[in-house]
């Protein structure tokens, strides 16, 4: 069942369950990048729900939440800006299920035009996108040593990841090496 939050007395009820699942996923296990509970970020996005530009969902299982998506809008583009699922439920593919159905919730109401997936891969955005545009972030430095430094550095490192993937792909690890770092897999079935 899928609710939506975009009200401030609904995203009191949103914030505890949402978090809750947060807590459950790679991203804040791992990178500290669930869904923020600090009271700057809370108190941002009930001003945004006060000016009708947030939408935020639960999916829940019987009565559990186990999956929560977080947009923020700005002219009628919906931004996908948070979303996360409970990973003992990841065989249900509870984020694709979310997505699916706040996708199908937001053009219902007519005056949202884009749904923005932000910059980045995903399967997701392979999945749910109509069309994409070329992004990139554009830094002008000084050319002194320790910059130009950096950014070759950051360069190397760069490449070095995408040809690990593309090894990782070749050997078709990656998807069980990405489902390891996330708790999902046991150690011993790597390799099956």
């Amino acid at each position: 069942m899928l609710r939506q939050y975009r009200t401030p007395d609904q995203l009191a009820n949103f914030f505890p369950l949402a978090q809750k699942v947060s807590a459950k996923t790679y991203q804040e296990r791992l990178l500290g990048g669930g869904l923020p509970n600090d009271q700057a970020f809370i108190a941002s996005a009930l001003a945004l729900s006060k000016e009708d530009e947030l939408r935020a969902y639960l999916l829940f299982l019987n009565t559990e939440s186990i999956s929560y998506l977080f947009c923020s809008i700005n002219q009628g583009v919906v931004s996908y800006d948070r979303l996360g699922y409970d990973p003992a439920y990841a065989s249900l593919s509870p984020g694709t299920v979310l997505q699916t159905l706040a996708l199908e919730a937001l053009f219902s109401e007519k005056q949202l035009t884009t749904f923005d997936f932000t910059e980045g891969e995903g399967q997701h955005k392979e999945v749910f996108s109509t069309g994409s545009y070329l992004c990139g972030d554009v830094y002008v430095v000084r050319q002194r040593v320790v910059p130009i430094s950096l950014i070759m550095l950051h360069h190397a490192i760069s490449r070095a990841s995408s040809a690990t993937g593309t090894l990782l792909d070749k050997m078709n690890l990656r998807s069980r090496l990405r489902r390891l770092i996330r708790g999902q897999l046991t150690p011993g079935k790597l390799g099956a």
